[in-house]
C-alpha cells in the first residue's frame, strides 16, 4: 500500500500501479485480489491528503528522539490488511467469514490456510448486529469490508442495510433540527420552515465542553513553574498531566458521542424531517494565534467523530442528514437573526438549518426551482431584517451582498456582530453530575420570524 501510495502521487495510472504491485519483492502471499485492495486503499488515501506520514506523526517523532526502537517504529508502521467486500458468491467478503457461533471470524488468506480469529465475550449490541451480518452474508445480499490489523478485526458495513427493521416516526414536513459546531461550544435549533424568509422556532439549545477544555489547558505547566520547579517535581507533573491527558481526551470523545446521541433522541421527539450541520473540512495548521488556539482547533474539536457518529444514527433510523457549505453562516446568522436574542451558536445554527432546507427542495425534492441562495439568502426577501441590524450598528454605507458586509464588519474592530451569552443563562449538568459537559436550553415555541 504504501509503494502504491507513492506511485499514485507520481501521477503513475491505476494499470500501471497493477502492473508494479505483480513484480515487487516479497509480496508472494499477497494474491491479486489482496494487491488490488492496498491499490484502492492507496488511492483512498491519496484522495484525503497528499502528505502522509505512515505510521503516524506520533510514531515518527518518538523514532527522532530515540524513545523507541527501529523495530518498533518499523512495526507501527505497517498498514492493516484491508479486504473490500463483495457480494457475487462470496458472501460479502471472499477472505473473512463471521462463524454461526459468533466466537470467532474464518481468515482464508488462500485456499489451502484457514485461520481462525478467536472472539473475546461480546456484549449484546455487539451480538446483535453480528447475527445480522452472518444473516446478510448467508444470503450474500449486502458487502462486508474487513481490515485485521495487530490487535483488531474491522467490519465496514452499510447500515441502512443492516438495520432494515426500522420503526417508523411520524415525521413534521420541513421540520430541521440544524446544528452549529466550534471547539468550546455546539449549538443547535429544531425550526419550521415555512419557506425561504419565514420560520418557527420550536427549540434550542447550547452544550458547552470549555469547562473541559480549559482543565485540559490548565494541565500545562507555567512559565513560573519551569523556573521555580526543580527538575524533579517538574518530571513528576508531567508524568500526572500525561496520565490526565489521556483521561480528557477519552472522556471528550465519549461526550461528543453522547451529545449525537442526545440531539437524535430530540429530532425524534419533535419529529424532524432532517437534520442538517456544517461540512467542515479544516487541515491541522499553525493559525499564528497562540498555541493554545492552535491546540484547541487542531487536537481538542473532533467533529468528524461527531459527525460521524450522528450520520450513523440517522442511517439507522431513516432519517435525512445533509451536510452544508459553511461558509459565512455564523456572521450571517448572528446578522439576520439577531433579534431573536439568542447567543451565537444557536443563531448560526438557523442559518445552517436554513440552507439544509433550501438544499432539501431545490435538488432532494426538487419541489422549487434552483437558485443561487443557499450561501447567501435573497436580499429582498430580508429587507426589514437587514435594515433593522443596520440601524442597530449604525451602518450606511451601500453593499451589494452579506459576504461584502462582512468585510465591512472585518475592518472595523470594535464592531462585534456575535451575539454573546447572557449573563443569566441558567447552564445545567448534562446527563449527570460526573459529566465535564454543560447544557443551555431555551423552548421557544410561540417564536415566528
Amino acid at each position: 500500500m504504501h509503494v502504491m501510495f507513492n506511485r499514485l502521487k507520481d501521477n503513475m495510472s491505476y494499470k500501471q500501479c497493477r502492473d508494479i504491485a505483480a513484480s515487487l519483492n516479497n509480496v508472494e502471499l499477497l494474491d491479486s485480489w489482496m494487491r488490488v485492495c492496498a491499490l484502492g486503499k492507496a488511492q483512498n488515501k491519496l484522495l484525503i491528503s497528499r502528505d502522509v506520514i505512515f505510521g503516524g506523526k506520533k510514531n515518527f517523532i518518538a523514532r527522532c528522539q530515540n524513545k523507541i526502537s527501529k523495530e518498533e517504529y518499523k512495526k507501527n508502521r505497517i498498514s492493516g490488511l484491508l479486504i473490500y467486500g463483495e457480494t457475487s458468491h462470496y458472501h460479502g467478503n471472499r477472505k473473512f467469514r463471521i462463524q454461526d457461533d459468533l466466537k470467532s471470524i474464518l481468515f482464508k488468506p488462500n485456499r489451502k490456510t484457514h485461520i481462525y480469529l478467536k472472539l473475546p465475550e461480546l456484549k449484546k449490541n455487539y451480538e446483535k448486529i453480528l447475527k445480522k451480518l452472518c444473516r446478510h452474508a448467508d444470503i450474500d445480499d449486502m458487502p462486508l469490508t474487513f481490515k485485521l490489523d495487530q490487535k483488531y478485526v474491522y467490519i465496514t458495513f452499510d447500515e441502512n442495510k443492516l438495520f432494515d427493521d426500522k420503526i417508523e416516526h411520524k415525521v413534521k414536513k420541513n421540520r430541521v433540527l440544524a446544528i452549529d459546531m466550534n471547539p468550546n461550544y455546539i449549538g443547535w435549533s429544531i425550526v419550521d420552515w415555512k419557506n425561504e424568509r419565514d420560520f418557527e422556532v420550536i427549540k434550542t439549545g447550547c452544550y458547552s465542553f470549555k469547562k473541559l477544555n480549559d482543565k485540559q489547558f490548565a494541565l500545562k505547566l507555567t512559565k513560573k513553574q519551569r523556573e521555580e520547579l526543580s527538575r524533579k517535581e517538574r518530571l513528576e507533573l508531567v508524568s500526572k498531566a500525561k496520565v490526565k491527558n489521556v483521561y480528557f481526551n477519552s472522556k471528550r470523545k465519549h461526550e461528543i458521542i453522547e451529545v449525537a446521541k442526545d440531539l437524535m433522541n430530540a429530532a425524534k421527539n419533535y419529529h424532524c424531517e432532517m437534520i442538517v450541520c456544517e461540512d467542515l473540512n479544516i487541515k491541522s495548521q499553525d493559525r499564528s494565534k497562540g498555541k493554545n488556539l492552535n491546540r484547541l482547533c487542531n487536537s481538542f474539536f473532533i467533529r468528524n467523530t461527531f459527525v460521524n457518529n450522528l450520520n450513523k444514527r440517522c442511517n439507522i433510523d431513516g432519517m435525512k442528514f445533509f451536510k452544508v457549505i459553511p461558509q459565512y453562516s455564523s456572521f450571517i446568522g448572528n446578522f439576520l437573526y439577531r433579534r431573536l436574542n439568542l447567543p451565537d451558536p444557536i443563531l448560526a445554527s438557523i442559518e445552517i438549518g436554513r440552507r439544509g432546507y433550501e438544499f432539501n427542495v431545490q435538488y432532494v425534492e426538487k419541489t422549487k426551482e434552483k437558485s443561487k441562495n443557499i450561501i447567501q439568502p435573497n436580499l429582498k426577501k430580508f429587507d426589514d431584517l437587514i435594515a433593522k441590524s443596520l440601524e442597530e450598528f449604525s451602518i450606511k454605507e451601500s453593499f451589494k451582498d452579506l459576504i461584502s458586509l462582512y468585510y465591512v464588519f472585518k475592518k472595523d474592530s470594535k464592531m462585534m456582530y456575535r451575539v454573546p451569552f447572557r449573563n443569566n443563562s441558567k447552564w445545567s449538568k448534562f446527563k449527570n453530575m460526573k459529566s465535564q459537559l454543560s447544557r443551555l436550553d431555551f423552548s421557544l415555541s410561540s417564536l415566528c420570524f
